[in-house]
């Protein structure tokens, strides 16, 4: 325990932890119950062995150790975070998993907001999936008030990872492309074909090209100024 009170010393005079963290550590690491001494002598009666009883869910934070404390302070998981995750439901995860939780900021109020949203059958791995991926509440009503109310899990994360967004939903619209499919948005998304890229196709000529056409011409770099150029020298 002294080379634990050392380490925590040691952190505070290199900067790593503040005084308040310090103090919260060294009132961990006393609180810590000490370590049963080794049984001596000839006579030790020794007692017949219990059935091992699966350990309990509320027992997975109990006799933490320096490093394991060290990385729920820096990622925000405190006592009070760690209750509000099992009163929302998830009250078998293991470390790593709550400390995911704090890191990807899955915390309480997120997992209520998106059970609000409608979203209240998410395991926890697809709870972080949309937390690393942006998908916040806020983004699910938004993308149902732009029309994409019947959008599946794997759906949102899929509009989110490639920049379908309710204002690019908006956008298209306004460029008189009001019956896109999700996987028109998508495609149109992924290769970063913006509403006034069609607009400026259209009036360069291209008012009768589909979306593939579109996102072909895009991706092969043939933009309105090109096509105006190659006309003026008579292509």
């Amino acid at each position: 325990m002294d080379e634990e009170r050392f380490k925590i010393m040691q952190m505070l005079a290199d900067g790593t932890i503040t005084t308040d963290e310090a103090d919260l550590l060294l009132e961990a690491l006393e609180s810590a119950p000490a370590e049963p001494a080794a049984a001596t002598g000839a006579t030790q009666r020794i007692a017949p062995s219990q059935p091992t009883m699966p350990e309990q869910p509320t027992r997975t934070f109990v006799n933490l150790t320096l490093d394991q404390l060290i990385q729920l302070r820096l990622h925000g998981v405190d006592p009070e975070f760690i209750q509000g995750i099992r009163a929302a439901g998830l009250g078998d995860l293991s470390f790593d998993q709550i400390l995911e939780a704090g890191i990807h900021g899955v915390k309480p109020e997120y997992i209520r907001e998106m059970r609000e949203a409608g979203l209240g059958d998410l395991s926890f791995d697809q709870l972080v999936q949309a937390g690393i991926h942006g998908v916040r509440p806020e983004f699910i009503r938004e993308m149902r008030e732009a029309g994409l109310g019947d959008l599946s899990f794997d759906q949102l994360i899929q509009a989110s990872i490639h920049g379908v967004q309710p204002q690019f939903i908006r956008e298209m619209r306004e460029a008189d492309l009001p019956d896109l499919t999700f996987d028109q948005l998508v495609e149109l998304g992924m290769h970063g074909v913006q509403p006034e890229f069609i607009r400026e196709m259209r009036e360069a000529g291209g008012s009768d090209l589909s979306i593939d056409k579109i996102v072909e011409l895009h991706i092969h770099g043939v933009d309105p100024d090109f096509i105006r150029r190659m006309r003026q020298v008579g292509a």
